[in-house]
């Protein structure tokens, strides 16, 4: 009778693994926050008046990757866009910020030096060595008469070991016609 016992405790044990195994696997190979990428900047509101089919550009934030090894970047999207669209995206190797322009893209000839604009690339493939720091420029565009709002910029990449996901706190405002910000 004790061996029967233990024997259906064993195996109550071991049905209870296997479904925490099943159900659990989804999230263990989710994204997660944090990772080597950073940093995601100070909680701040880029805000520019725009008109209904027009992006602008907003290239304030840059990271650099504090790991020991490459990551790549594997998407880019805003987060929780609201009457707002990503009309394009660029990284670009440094720190050297492109700033907001009227425009997206914006007139390269008018950049700072410094700012690597003819190294512009889209963001999947992007590939950042330990130390080393890139920009980012995004363009957005409102998608309805009312403000466009976003609460920043979502960036998924990898290391080789794992997936990460860096949400920035730039938020980004686009006013209606040329109302001040």
């Amino acid at each position: 009778m004790r061996r029967t016992s233990l024997l259906l405790g064993l195996l109550a044990v071991a049905v209870l693994a296997a479904v925490l195994v099943i159900v659990l696997k989804p999230f263990a190979s989710a994204a997660t926050l944090g990772g080597p990428l950073g940093p995601a900047g100070n909680l701040s509101t880029a805000c520019e008046p725009t008109q209904l089919g027009r992006p602008v550009t907003i290239g304030i934030q840059d990271f650099t990757n504090s790991g020991h090894g490459n990551v790549v970047i594997d998407r880019l999207a805003l987060g929780d866009p609201r009457d707002i669209k990503l009309a394009g995206a660029y990284t670009l190797p440094g720190r050297y910020a492109v700033g907001a322009w009227a425009t997206f893209p914006p007139p390269a000839s008018q950049l700072d030096t410094g700012v690597q604009w003819a190294k512009r690339q889209p963001p999947p493939g992007t590939r950042i060595r330990p130390g080393h720091w890139i920009s980012v420029a995004v363009g957005v565009e409102r998608t309805g008469h009312r403000i466009g709002r976003t609460t920043g910029i979502v960036i998924w990449y990898h290391d080789g070991t794992a997936h990460y996901e860096l949400r920035t706190l730039l938020q980004i405002e686009l006013k209606v016609g040329l109302a001040p910000c």
